[in-house]
């Protein structure tokens, strides 16, 4: 069994070289491992959700599957748009592939990667015969899915794709509230957080119910309404410090947020002493 625990700048590194394989080939490749990720366009995928979509939205017509062995035990495999793809460029893709993965993953403490042969598509038809031969067993009327299937599974599995979905926006919320005085993308905190921007950005209006870029300056304003109150620094150092580059910009924001400019609003609280901020979890 494989005991591979692969660090989080391995991911970044394969995803990163599969899109930098994909742009000057013009193949587009990605890598499904084994263990439920996903790299494609640059991105690591973790949550089922984001894969099955990220999947479901590929066109490949014609594809081919080359299946990846971690120290001689099946680990994974890639795929690659095979579209008007002679068989000597994918022989050449396939060395190619095995040596940039050798390179990143460490060989010599973890095993060699092998990229073999792709498969042909008698050898996926006879697989996906032998899955819908298995499958026979778990129809509906047969006595093995009845006795090993619980009338509660359906629920577990959606509780593990909310469970799966909260882990994904937390580190995302993680990101930026530990980067906020930055200037954030959409693409950078869902990079970080294993994600891609349209399922991010799908995840913050469904759990937090304003779009990203609500979200980060609502999260700038209140940075910067405590700094206006408890500090003696200009409006224009403020709105440096919290990621804005023009301090026209963040006024306009600060007001439409607010209903009053920083100006205004220092004026009205320059009393204040102490702020206290409640914590709140993410499904308050």
């Amino acid at each position: 069994m494989i005991t591979y625990s692969p660090r989080q700048e391995d991911y970044r590194d394969l995803a990163h070289s599969l899109a930098t394989f994909t742009s000057l080939t013009q193949i587009k490749t990605m890598f499904f491992g084994f263990n439920g990720i996903l790299l494609a366009d640059d991105f690591v995928y973790l949550n089922t959700e984001a894969i099955e979509s990220t999947l479901i939205d590929e066109t490949f017509e014609n594809y081919a599957v080359f299946p990846v062995s971690l120290n001689e035990q099946l680990w994974g495999s890639i795929m690659c748009d095979a579209t008007n793809v002679s068989k000597k460029r994918l022989f050449l893709s396939r060395s190619y592939l095995q040596t940039i993965m050798n390179g990143i993953i460490d060989s010599d403490s973890l095993g060699e990667i092998k990229v073999w042969e792709p498969l042909t598509t008698d050898q996926i038809s006879q697989i996906n015969y032998l899955h819908a031969l298995f499958g026979k067993h778990k129809q509906p009327n047969s006595p093995l899915t009845t006795a090993t299937t619980p009338a509660h599974a359906m629920k577990l599995d959606q509780l593990d794709d909310q469970d799966a979905a909260s882990r994904s926006i937390a580190l995302a919320v993680n990101y930026i509230h530990q980067n906020i005085q930055q200037s954030l993308s959409l693409n950078e905190v869902a990079q970080k957080a294993f994600l891609s921007p349209s399922y991010l950005s799908r995840l913050f209006k469904k759990y937090l119910h304003v779009n990203f870029v609500e979200y980060v300056n609502n999260q700038k304003v209140a940075l910067a309404q405590e700094k206006l109150a408890l500090s003696q620094d200009s409006v224009q150092q403020i709105s440096n410090q919290i990621g804005f580059s023009q301090t026209s910009y963040f006024t306009k924001i600060f007001k439409r947020k607010t209903g009053l400019t920083p100006s205004e609003f220092r004026q009205r609280n320059h009393t204040i002493q102490k702020i206290y901020t409640i914590p709140r979890k993410l499904d308050w």
